[in-house]
């Protein structure tokens, strides 16, 4: 692994941690580098946490549309449900939540806005793939019409609502007996036809 990769990698490790708190100093340290031989990879740290965020990003981009070309030929029901317990299943790990959920916190504005405009890209991206798949379930009469409802949107608010909830009470969640299934069970309910 060279050193921008190593530069890259702890500095996803140090702001799942710290978030934009996180310096130079810290992220030298950790690279088993000089903050000086940073600056010959980045120009600075705003850079730095821009391109992890990119990163993680297309990492989890492409994570998410693997699982859906695996699970694209089943019936709406299943490609759904595929999706919403892997979605869950990522961010388990409660480093990549952090990570993501540090976005909001990121004190440097310009920055800030970079990187949720970066978000907003992946929310769009995923908003689209799911809406689409909704609406070919409502076409072959598997989900409800999405004419007068976005029922789409309602599955992308639960998925959000559980992660935030993991965010909040790390591993209390998955100890709940059954939790996701309930969830998911309650959604199936509310959105098929």
């Amino acid at each position: 692994m060279n050193t921008r990769e190593k530069i890259l990698n702890s500095m996803t490790d140090l702001f799942s941690e710290k978030g934009y708190l996180t310096s130079m100093s810290d992220l030298a340290s950790q690279v088993g580098i000089k903050v000086p031989s940073i600056y010959n990879h980045f120009a600075g740290k705003d850079e730095i946490i821009l391109e992890c965020v990119k990163r993680e990003i297309d990492q989890f981009t492409l994570h998410l549309e693997s699982v859906y070309q695996l699970a694209a030929p089943n019936k709406s029901e299943d490609l759904l449900r595929a999706i919403f317990f892997d979605y869950i299943e990522y961010f388990k790990e409660e480093k990549r939540l952090r990570f993501w959920s540090n976005f909001d916190l990121i004190t440097s504005e310009e920055l800030r806005l970079l990187c949720l405009e970066e978000y907003k890209n992946y929310v769009e991206r995923l908003t689209s793939m799911i809406k689409i798949e909704f609406q070919k379930g409502s076409e072959h009469g598997e989900l409800k019409d999405e004419t007068n409802q976005p029922y789409h949107l309602l599955y992308i608010t639960v998925l959000q609502g559980i992660l935030r909830g993991m965010l909040k009470f790390p591993g209390y969640l998955e100890q709940q007996e059954n939790y996701h299934k309930i969830i998911w069970n309650m959604l199936w309910e509310s959105i098929k036809k």
